[in-house]
């Protein structure tokens, strides 16, 4: 019976998956925990599940719409542009100021 009980929590673990929908870690803070709130929060959320999820960052924007963690190429606000840190924040920065090779 205990055999039974171990094979379904185990099968649950491995057929489960990843929901696009993981809860953030207490010790890494996304979205409004940093302090972000609006289109930067959201972002900042999205980039993180899709680390949680994928186990990298995503190469570029283009990327989170086609693995569906966002609907749309996020548009920045004119001359800037949305990058993220290693941490998954993302920022707005000056698009004169980023290098080409960036995200």
């Amino acid at each position: 019976m205990r055999n039974i009980v171990l094979i379904l929590a185990c099968s649950g673990l491995v057929f489960g998956g990843c929901s696009k929908q993981p809860s953030p870690p207490k010790d890494k803070p996304v979205g409004g925990q940093f302090g972000q709130t609006g289109e930067i929060g959201k972002l900042s959320e999205a980039v993180y599940k899709f680390y949680s999820c994928e186990h990298h960052f995503p190469a570029d924007w283009q990327e989170m719409v086609d693995k569906k963690y966002l609907p749309k190429v996020p548009v920045a606000p004119a001359g800037k542009k949305y990058v993220w840190d290693d941490s998954g924040k993302v920022n707005l920065e000056s698009a004169a100021a980023a290098k080409p090779e960036e995200k």
